[in-house]
């Protein structure tokens, strides 16, 4: 992962040219939540080694001193020359004890499939999270391409304004064409370079939050690649994380119910214990002294009331509702396909008639500028039907961009 970051970096400042493609990866990768993926596999990893080491020996020292106000009486007839042992009312015993667990019925395997069936949640979840990136990149990186447009846009108008102005000032030292007419194109380039600062300022601040997204410093002069995307043939969602998320939900589910069945099975463990004590085992010894024990426990649990039953109808209960959820969010998935889906067609119908709109405006511009050239029409008039070419022209490109963000918010729903 930190090697494919570099590598990205590494071209990116060769190149200078930024692909939408690669400012996912970098997103994705430079999100700090991302490092909750790795964090999540150790997590599952200590929990598997806790679920192991219950099959190793439990050692536990356990030291106690107790007094009795009873103790064992024996009941004999007062008889010459036998004396009755009596227990003591005080005990004291310090003890090494060892268990041993030889089989739980398999509910370690049941836990550990269940730990791992949450860690594959948990993961999900945050690539979840990281697909929510997709729309503030798409947001930032076609506000910027539009900006640019429109920058250029402006440029060329300010262009072939600033050219005409030029012819007219001659025109005005042959006494042809009045002052005034220079001066409204005059006027004009100046308001159109106090438009072009306002884009440069609007550029500066979307690639300030799309260098914030990725982690990278994207500089005026970087260059952001023109996306080609179309709407793809097939329109079967799957590749998106939240539908992930549910499935891996609904099988973790599963996976505790499978640790409800485990506990109708036997468990058997091994003990032993050594003790240093007094009295011991025996309740008339009067001495400190070894003693030890040793054994087999089963422990099997045949009857609960049924709370082992209504805690699985509970986890049904819960797959349904995740599987509600799921399907919901299908519904949601479609209805939104169709919305890009319409807005592709709609877009790609314009963009037929958009070169068609630009060559008469060009002709009308052309045929503007010879009669203000000529003095027929006034620089207002002029300005109005240069400005008319230039919107027509962005309406062009605003277009293109809007067909291909179409298109990629189409691919990002999908989930490819």
């Amino acid at each position: 992962m930190i090697y494919l970051v570099v590598a990205l970096s590494a071209a990116f400042a060769a190149q200078d040219t930024l692909h939408i493609e690669d400012a996912y990866r970098l997103a994705a990768d430079r999100f700090p939540l991302a490092k909750n993926i790795a964090l999540q596999q150790e997590i599952y990893e200590r929990k598997s080694g806790n679920l192991t080491a219950q099959y190793l020996p439990s050692v536990s020292v356990v030291g106690q001193a107790t007094y009795q106000s009873e103790t064992i009486e024996i009941p004999l007839p007062n008889i010459p020359g036998l004396s009755v042992p009596e227990a003591r009312s005080d005990q004291y015993q310090i003890a090494v004890s060892v268990n041993q667990l030889v089989y739980d019925g398999g509910m370690t395997g049941a836990q550990r499939a269940a730990d791992d069936a949450q860690r594959r949640v948990d993961e999900a979840s945050v690539e979840v999270q990281l697909y929510t990136l997709r729309k503030q990149i798409d947001d930032a990186y076609f506000s910027i391409l539009l900006l640019g447009e429109q920058e250029q846009s402006l440029g060329m108008l300010e262009r072939d304004i600033a050219t005409t102005r030029d012819v007219l000032r001659a025109r005005v030292r042959e006494g042809v064409v009045l002052p005034g007419t220079v001066d409204v194109l005059s006027a004009e380039l100046l308001k159109l370079r106090q438009n072009r600062s306002d884009i440069r300022a609007g550029r500066r601040t979307a690639l300030a939050a799309l260098s914030r997204l990725l982690g990278e410093d994207i500089g005026e002069a970087t260059v952001l690649a023109m996306p080609h995307s179309s709407v793809p043939e097939s329109e079967t969602p799957g590749g998106r994380p939240e539908d992930k998320l549910y499935r891996l939900t609904h099988e973790r589910i599963g996976k505790t119910a499978d640790i409800i069945d485990t506990r109708y099975l036997p468990r058997i463990s091994g003990y032993a214990q050594a003790a240093y004590a007094l009295p011991g085992l025996n309740p008339f010894r009067s001495d400190f002294h070894l003693y030890y024990t040793a054994g087999v426990r089963l422990n099997w649990m045949v009857w609960d009331w049924n709370t082992g039953g209504r805690e699985k109808e509970i986890l049904v209960l819960q797959q349904q509702a995740v599987d509600n959820q799921r399907n919901a969010f299908a519904e949601q998935i479609a209805v939104e396909l169709e919305r890009y889906k319409a807005e592709t067609a709609r877009l790609q119908e314009i963009l037929q008639t958009d070169d068609e709109i630009i060559a008469l405006r060009e002709r009308i511009a052309r045929e503007t500028a010879s009669r203000l050239d000529n003095g027929v029409v006034t620089a207002s008039e002029y300005l109005a039907e240069l400005n008319a070419e230039a919107q027509a022209r962005l309406n062009k490109e605003t277009h293109l961009l809007q067909l291909q963000r179409a298109a990629i918010n189409f691919r990002t729903t999908l989930g490819e």
